[in-house]
């Protein structure tokens, strides 16, 4: 039976996906400024709110390192460098293809982390997991229209041919890049890795960019409409990220990415109620496997997870005597013990070996290294 906090927590995370689903919407309306632009703009003023946020924490006497632990700051950079390239490709991908098919072809992410994982931090698979990457696999085939692809066919109301699902897959492997780079800082908390993220694509990537490509930030462009628009897509990504944090600490993990799929069959309500773009058949069929495999996988995972939990009353010998029963006293409760463990502890004592230093192994990682094993540690970034 499901608490009051956890189903507050699926609550957050349902507005999470919303707030989520809302920011790619902005996105699609603010189609005419230019995308490095957009993004210089976006994330001065997510810098602006999470530098000020770890700084208010930091006075109040949390332990927040801005610059991140000095341990991790080469993997702080990497991803930063992916989640930069994630967000531009995803964007870009938007500009050529309805918000629900970018969605679905992005939400491939997850099964490549896994791939990603396996080949690099050599974490196991289970058969599951190849059952849900080959129908995710195939539902991103029918989404992307990949056979159109292979058989040379033309895209069918696209000016810029398969340039948006190339911009989607694009999105989706740097996406599990991050991920996976994620997996090696597990001593940094997520706001460290957020200002970090923020501050070196505001204040060192998108300048050099900007820079790069000859284009000035022209102010007029966020004029009117435009500068509510950017006020909103800014609150929604912030907020987007807050609520699930939020969620997740609150309701088990494996329910709560299960409702993070929900963004999925979103985008595509957006797609059709608010752009009037309809899908095709096959688009509809491949979010929909898409979707699928990830309830299936989530709901075995869930599953295996409670079975996990072992009830000690199913191994307690039927005619044994409860250790919490009010009829048995202190002095009958001691003495069992000392009849039943009192021959192993001189069993122990007369096969102990006389105390030696032991001395560290050179094979051992120093502390604070990159290279420190995982931990099981989840964090949950954006």
């Amino acid at each position: 039976m499901a608490t009051s906090r956890e189903l507050a927590g699926v609550v957050l995370i349902l507005c999470g996906v919303q707030f989520s689903v809302a920011a790619n919407t902005v996105v699609k309306l603010l189609k005419g400024v230019p995308m490095f632009q957009l993004m210089q703009a976006r994330f001065l003023l997510q810098w602006t709110c999470s530098m000020g946020l770890s700084c208010a924490m930091k006075f109040s006497g949390r332990s927040v390192c801005i610059a991140g632990p000095p341990g991790c700051r080469f993997c702080l950079a990497l991803r930063a460098t992916t989640y930069t390239a994630a967000l531009m490709s995803f964007w870009c991908s938007l500009c050529y293809l309805p918000v629900g098919e970018a969605t679905a072809i992005v939400y491939l992410h997850p099964v490549c982390c896994g791939l990603l994982a396996h080949v690099l931090l050599h974490e196991p698979l289970g058969r599951i997991f190849w059952l849900q990457g080959a129908v995710s696999g195939t539902g991103v085939a029918l989404v992307a229209n990949l056979y159109g692809a292979l058989t040379g066919a033309e895209h069918n109301d696209r000016a810029g041919g398969f340039a948006g699902e190339g911009f989607a897959l694009l999105a989706c492997l740097c996406f599990a890049s991050g991920n996976c780079v994620v997996r090696l800082m597990p001593r940094c908390q997520p706001l460290e890795v957020q200002v970090f993220t923020d501050s070196v694509i505001a204040l060192v990537a998108m300048p050099t960019v900007l820079c790069l490509s000859g284009s000035v930030p022209d102010l007029e462009l966020w004029s009117g409409t435009r500068m509510v628009l950017l006020l909103a897509f800014t609150a929604f990504g912030i907020g987007s990220s807050f609520l699930a944090i939020s969620g997740f600490k609150m309701a088990p993990a494996t329910i709560a990415a299960l409702f993070m799929y929900l963004e999925v069959p979103s985008s595509f309500a957006v797609q059709v109620f608010i752009f009037n773009e309809i899908p095709g058949a096959d688009a509809v069929l491949g979010a929909a496997l898409i979707t699928l495999a990830a309830f299936v996988r989530l709901g075995y995972e869930a599953r295996r997870s409670r079975e996990d939990l072992v009830d000690p009353k199913d191994f307690a010998s039927p005619n044994s005597v409860d250790i919490n029963d009010e009829s048995t006293d202190v002095a009958t409760r001691q003495g069992t013990l000392e009849v039943c463990l009192g021959p192993y502890i001189l069993a122990r004592q007369a096969s102990a070996k006389p105390y030696t230093e032991r001395t560290r192994a050179v094979s051992e990682f120093a502390a604070g290294s990159m290279f420190t094993p995982l931990t099981a540690h989840r964090q949950f970034t954006y």
